[in-house]
């Protein structure tokens, strides 16, 4: 490999998976199993493999002891892992308060030291919202064809509408799309393969070059397979080199703020370093009252990730809190958190199943659920619903300072 191989190659940035748990002890074994799946791409020797995951064990442990006071069941902890070059990255947060152990063991506190002979270079941010270990592990040296490998092209579908041709760049990976980009070939084709490879490599250039984009709607299989795969800064993506009926229907859509467009590959190279005017993100949510507080980690994580100011925070998980609260509670079905910020302001949104109501949602001061939606309208410029064939949406609006 050469010099600027190598160098193209220590930029890469993989996501390989990231999950919000409840922070409780019994939930340890299963973050270790679901760390594990993740590690699985990466083929490590099992002393390597053991250390990793005992260093997991360590963090979370720590992060559910110390952050959160002892029955606390409001509490999260967030596991992230993603490979950067030759380095394997993983994080751990909490957004509580750290204190001293309440069984006041001599045993913990020495966690850190632990992991540091474990062979990891360890890095603690503590913060307003928490604190975040974030730990980093040299992958063992292999071929870069070995470690960077791809999978083959994916086949046309059977009506031949749409091809795919992955093109590995060592920092990020090329998708070539020929032919017709309808709505079934969007659905069927293109938004999985954009998923499978946001969350595998982190980097997505798309070219759309050989592609004929036949239907207006289609072009939002890019904003939303990248909300899904988390968003700006561990899923980045960027369209190259698409005709000037294509280039117009994505402006028109919108679909430019979020994911950026570029008149050719090297130029699309280059925005995936730059960030997009609009950020999204989703979190599919269980219908289950441990959903609040999820959805309270999860826009913790959003207003890091996004350097949004502490309160903008406060306010934005007030809010999440009663729209998901209000979710589970009334619409009793699983939901979807979309969050988006641009430089004005930041848009909370909740997607159930259940049938919408006409006009707003009722706002009422029951006794149990409190002021409930009169504290979203306080707290936002704007908010409304909004009906779909299988359920509804309700958002909010909040202003940036």
């Amino acid at each position: 490999m050469t010099q600027s191989e190598a160098g193209a190659a220590a930029d890469r940035r993989a996501v390989l998976g990231r999950r919000i748990w409840r922070a409780e002890a019994t939930q340890l074994a299963a973050m270790r199993a679901e760390a594990r799946r993740w590690l699985a791409p990466l083929d490590l020797p099992d002393d390597v493999e053991h250390d990793v995951l005992l260093a997991v064990h360590e963090a979370a442990a720590n992060a559910i002891e110390h952050a959160y006071p002892s029955g606390d069941t409001k509490g999260h902890v967030e596991l992230t892992f993603w490979r950067d070059g030759g380095t394997l990255c993983l994080s751990v947060a909490d957004h509580g308060e750290w204190r001293e152990s309440s069984t006041g063991s001599r045993d913990r506190g020495r966690g850190l030291d632990m992991i540091r002979r474990l062979g990891a270079d360890v890095a603690i941010d503590h913060h307003g919202r928490g604190t975040r270990v974030v730990l980093q592990y040299p992958l063992p040296d292999m071929p870069a064809a070995g470690r960077f490998t791809t999978d083959p092209p994916l086949p046309a579908e059977s009506g031949g509408e749409v091809r795919l041709q992955e093109s590995d760049q060592l920092d990020h990976l090329v998708l070539t799309v020929r032919g017709v980009v309808s709505s079934r070939s969007a659905d069927e084709v293109l938004r999985q393969a954009l998923s499978r490879q946001l969350l595998d490599r982190g980097r997505v250039v798309v070219d759309l070059s050989v592609a004929t984009v036949q239907w207006d709607p289609v072009v939002q299989v890019f904003p939303d397979a990248l909300a899904e795969a988390g968003g700006w800064p561990l899923a980045r993506l960027v369209l190259a080199r698409p005709d000037p009926l294509t280039a117009r229907i994505l402006q028109a859509s919108r679909v430019h703020l979020t994911v950026p467009l570029a008149t050719t590959l090297t130029e699309a190279r280059r925005l995936l370093d730059v960030r997009p005017p609009r950020l999204v993100r989703d979190h599919d949510l269980p219908n289950d009252p441990m959903a609040t507080g999820l959805a309270r980690a999860a826009v913790a994580s959003a207003c890091e990730d996004w350097d949004l100011d502490d309160g903008l925070y406060e306010a934005a998980a007030t809010v999440v809190t009663e729209l998901v609260g209000n979710a589970v509670e009334h619409a009793a079905t699983a939901c979807v958190l979309h969050l988006a910020v641009d430089s004005k302001r930041l848009r909370i949104a909740v997607r159930d199943n259940s049938p919408v109501t006409d006009g707003h949602p009722q706002i009422v001061v029951p006794d149990e659920r409190g002021y409930g939606l009169l504290i979203v309208r306080g707290l936002s410029r704007s908010w409304g619903v909004t009906p779909h064939a299988d359920g509804k949406t309700v958002w909010a609006l909040l202003h940036r300072r």
